[in-house]
């Protein structure tokens, strides 16, 4: 697929891309608010290793570029880079990952469910 297709791709599925930068976003900044105060330096109440800390600083450098490619998005401006094409994509397959999840507990939860109509239904 070229370029332009896949600027085309995004164009043409645009809520569907910025439903899932969304879903990424949000699940990263729940991850990582609880360190930080409102003026975004990190708290001190926190005694975290410098591994911890390259972490979540990571994670939050990783935001800061998917909010520029979610911007971008928004105010309708699909000339968009073959990086930030690419930052499109793992945020696919994240969500894409948590929805895999969601499916195998929620079938598991029938299962339970299932199992639990079938004593209460049993004829004693």
């Amino acid at each position: 697929m070229t370029l332009q297709e896949k600027q085309s791709l995004i164009k043409e599925q645009k809520e569907v891309v910025q439903g899932v930068l969304n879903i990424y976003l949000d699940s990263v900044y729940d991850l990582t608010d609880p360190f930080y105060n409102e003026d975004g330096s990190l708290k001190s109440s926190h005694p975290l290793s410098k591994e911890v800390v390259n972490f979540i600083e990571s994670l939050r450098k990783d935001a800061e570029c998917t909010e520029k490619v979610r911007l971008k998005v928004l105010e309708n401006d699909f000339n968009l880079s073959l990086f930030e094409i690419n930052v499109i994509a793992i945020c696919f397959k994240y969500v894409r990952l948590q929805w895999s999840k969601d499916i195998e507990r929620i079938q598991g939860a029938s299962k339970e469910a299932d199992d639990i109509i079938s004593s209460l239904e049993s004829k004693s």
